[in-house]
């Protein structure tokens, strides 16, 4: 018995020892290690490539959206603009007619439809603009209370909509406004087309640039109204304290 020095280690046991030694516990980690970050490399190629697939596909689409777009808004455009010729059109008809054979119904659809082109489409107005104004001024003094009324405010949604588009526009406009604005009812009342006008004014002293609304304010100075002169220095005080004459409007 004391010849047995393990007698509970069988000659298979050792061998199974012998022949599966154990292996090094870092070496296993690294090639695990090693192995995942080979399978992480090709996910994130895999993903990669349909990232870039999908952007593709995406910009693709989204060319067509925006050539369709464009051409959309250029046949809108175009269709404004051939309304527009027709209000010019019809505002220079009414301008040396007759006024026993003007076409007043004419004249103001001609005006309501330039009003809405000047609200909502402004960009229409490019390439327009001077013979358009030349063609609208001539409103602003015409009989008819509702004609005027409605150029006026026109003018007031150009001013606001345009901004300094219209500077060069000034010295065609600001004559006949002024004129208009400073107009007193025969009857005492307030001369409510005398107010559009004065709107208009303070519009174009809070959107125009100050150095042009001042020149062409001035170049009304002298004029031989004194109410028209009152309204010149009203505004142009109204330039000079900073805060153009009639309060807060939004300019385009």
């Amino acid at each position: 018995m004391r010849g047995d020095k393990n007698p509970g280690n069988t000659k298979e046991e050792l061998s199974y020892a012998e022949l599966h030694p154990l292996q090094d516990p870092q070496g296993s980690l690294k090639k695990a290690i090693a192995k995942l970050q080979g399978s992480l490399k090709m996910a994130i190629a895999k993903v990669q490539g349909l990232l870039t697939k999908v952007i593709a596909k995406l910009q693709g689409s989204l060319k067509k959206v925006i050539a369709e777009l464009q051409g959309s808004l250029k046949k809108v455009i175009a269709e404004l603009q051939g309304s527009l010729k027709k209000a010019i059109a019809k505002l220079q008809e009414v301008n040396v007619a007759d006024r026993k054979l003007m076409d007043w119904e004419g004249q103001f659809d001609a005006l309501n439809d330039s009003r809405r082109i000047v609200k909502h489409h402004p960009d229409a107005l490019k390439g327009y603009l001077h013979e358009f104004v030349r063609a609208a001024v001539p409103s602003i003094d015409h009989l008819r209370s509702f004609t005027v009324k409605t150029t006026l405010m026109m003018f007031q949604e150009m001013f606001q909509h345009l901004g300094k588009i219209l500077d060069k526009e000034l010295e065609e406009i600001l004559p006949m406004l002024l004129k208009k604005a400073g107009e007193v009812s025969t009857a005492g009342r307030e001369n409510f087309l005398a107010s559009q006008a004065d709107k208009a004014l303070s519009d174009m002293c809070n959107c125009a640039t100050d150095t042009r609304a001042i020149l062409a304010l001035i170049c009304s100075a002298n004029h031989k109204s004194p109410n028209v002169r009152g309204r010149v220095a009203s505004h142009l005080d109204g330039i000079m304290e900073g805060g153009g004459s009639g309060g807060e409007v939004y300019c385009g």
